[in-house]
């Protein structure tokens, strides 16, 4: 009876089931603030520092960082071809926000470029001087594809139509993408959608404080870590809070005006977020009695 598994070989698919898991993190994520020289407000890679450069952004040539500068606002989103490393800039939240995700995913530039034509991501633009490349894909373009449609499962769902998925569904893709193990702990019943800008703006603070707690547990790298920080994750609605006088924890990202109206604070608990949000108007006209602002609070444990 030793070798069980002899005679159950299906018992081999279940070894280790009970185990958590988490993503296997493969490209370098960074938040960026162009109005700060693109300088890092959250992120994880090797290297990274918050309030410098994104090394694979920086490495970039001048000209294909000119293009973005010249283009940015009037694109969703855009690819910069370096020499080593190819970077992809998702500016969805800019108009709500005026930060920038920036992604460089594992794997030769050129082969990115053929990898966005193969999976009809035409959304990606890039320089003109890159009009002229070839685009028939290689037989080693398929690693690289398959790293990007894991990446788009979850930019897809974070940037667009955020409001619909608030607060857990929407967080845990978060999560995930940030490289971190949520639990999920006490939640409300039910949300109200909220608009559009308001999500926008909670869905960048969501990755920013994922991002941040990914740095501060020394587990920044790119590569895979399945000793990923676990939080404990705690929702309530309150009433709105009257000011934005609480004290606020000292984060690069919260210097950002559209931030303004975010609290977070460490408390003896764990990281308490509080915010004044605002309902989408079809939820708002839908009841009459229903107040037009939310109050939300949100509790991080650190609890491994």
């Amino acid at each position: 009876m030793s070798h069980l598994n002899s005679y159950c070989a299906e018992s081999c698919f279940l070894e280790g089931k009970e185990g958590r898991t988490a993503r296997l993190c493969r490209e370098e994520c960074a938040v960026l603030d162009p109005t700060d020289g693109y300088r890092v407000l959250a992120g994880r890679g090797e290297g990274l520092t918050v309030g410098e450069g994104f090394a694979p952004f920086e490495a970039l040539p001048a000209a294909e960082r000119c293009f973005l500068a010249d283009s940015l606002g009037t694109h969703s989103a855009y690819l910069l071809l370096g020499p080593c490393r190819a970077v992809l800039i998702f500016a969805h939240l800019l108009p709500h926000t005026g930060a920038l995700l920036a992604v460089s995913p594992q794997g030769d530039p050129a082969a990115v470029r053929r990898a966005l034509a193969l999976l009809g991501r035409a959304e990606f633009v890039c320089a003109s001087l890159h009009a002229s490349d070839a685009l028939t894909p290689h037989v080693g373009d398929e690693a690289i594809c398959r790293q990007l449609t894991e990446l788009f499962y979850y930019t897809d769902r974070i940037l667009l139509h955020t409001g619909e998925r608030l607060p857990w569904t929407h967080t845990q893709l978060i999560a995930n993408f940030a490289g971190c193990l949520l639990d999920r702990a006490d939640l409300p019943p039910q949300i109200p959608p909220l608009c559009e800008s308001e999500a926008a703006k909670l869905t960048l603070l969501l990755l920013c404080i994922f991002f941040t707690f990914r740095s501060e547990s020394g587990r920044i790298l790119a590569e895979a870590d399945f000793r990923a920080p676990t939080l404990g994750y705690c929702v309530s609605l309150c009433a709105p809070p009257e000011g934005t006088d609480a004290v606020r924890g000292d984060y690069r990202f919260l210097r950002l005006p559209a931030l303004s109206d975010f609290m977070l604070r460490q408390t003896e608990e764990g990281l308490m977020l509080e915010a004044r949000l605002r309902a989408s108007a079809a939820a708002v006209e839908l009841c009459a009695a229903r107040r037009a602002d939310i109050g939300l609070h949100v509790l991080f444990r650190v609890s491994g």
